[in-house]
């Protein structure tokens, strides 16, 4: 019964992954090209969560996002602490495990930014740069500027990670797939390599931050989608990685319909 609960709540989480996802791109993919009942102006996870408020019957699929990314969290945390996936406890797999956590911790904080709006409506200030102010105070912090800086470095190198993840295909080693599904492996790709460029993006944001001792440096997708859009053919470079990131809110799905769940 246990195992039945805990593999309902990882495929949830997943599907919810995938929702957040497909809205950002969607989100950001308006910002370039108008859709219809869609305005781009928020393009991170708060612009997500508040596009769908602002829906028919937003706070009800809400409550749902935010029981799905509550289940996520849960499952990246078991990921973590009892090492489902078998990463043991060398050096790579100490990163890895790392890495699980804290994507356990990113989420369990967006699910409470869900359950809060739920409850409480959505604040004034619910558009404010949680990133920078985070930014700001942990710099405040003895020893700050070091921190900041090997936060930023785990980012980035979390970035690469999906490059290589998606290079040599191991995600296919977690997925009951035939290896040989061209479509699923070049979305699953695309995906992951999108992904990773944000991180690599948000991680040099936050590293420069911390060498700079600026808050203002730093940033999450919001200045990750204003850097590419200050760029010689910015809004191609959008809308490519807009594409991407719906790429990966399938590869997301998929993971969600065919993840190895093995909890013996």
């Amino acid at each position: 019964m246990k195992e039945s609960c805990l593999i309902f709540a990882a495929k949830m989480g997943y599907f919810s992954r995938a929702f957040i996802y497909f809205l950002i791109s969607i989100l950001a993919l308006s910002s370039i090209i108008p859709l219809p009942h869609i305005e781009g102006k928020a393009t991170n996870s708060k612009g997500a969560i508040t596009t769908l408020l602002n829906s028919e019957f937003g706070p009800i699929l809400l409550f749902i996002l935010a029981c799905g990314l509550t289940s996520y969290a849960l499952w990246r945390f078991i990921q973590s602490i009892a090492d489902i996936d078998n990463h043991k406890l060398n050096f790579r797999g100490i990163i890895i495990r790392s890495a699980l956590l804290v994507s356990s911790l990113t989420h369990a904080l967006l699910a409470y930014s869900c359950f809060k709006i739920v409850f409480t409506g959505l604040s004034e200030g619910g558009n404010s740069d949680s990133m920078k102010e985070n930014i700001e105070y942990i710099i405040s912090l003895p020893l700050g500027m070091a921190i900041v800086i090997i936060i930023g470095v785990s980012v980035l190198m979390t970035g690469i990670s999906q490059f290589i993840r998606a290079y040599k295909k191991k995600y296919l080693k977690y997925m009951e797939l035939d290896k040989n599904l061209t479509f699923v492996n070049t979305i699953s790709q695309i995906g992951l390599c999108s992904k990773g460029l944000i991180l690599v993006l948000i991680g040099g944001f936050i590293t420069f931050a911390g060498i700079t001792e600026d808050s203002d440096k730093s940033g999450g997708l919001d200045q990750t989608w204003n850097f590419l859009g200050s760029l010689p053919y910015g809004d191609l470079l959008i809308i490519t990685l807009s594409l991407g990131l719906l790429s990966f809110s399938i590869y997301s799905g998929v993971e969600g319909l065919y993840r190895k769940i093995d909890l013996n």
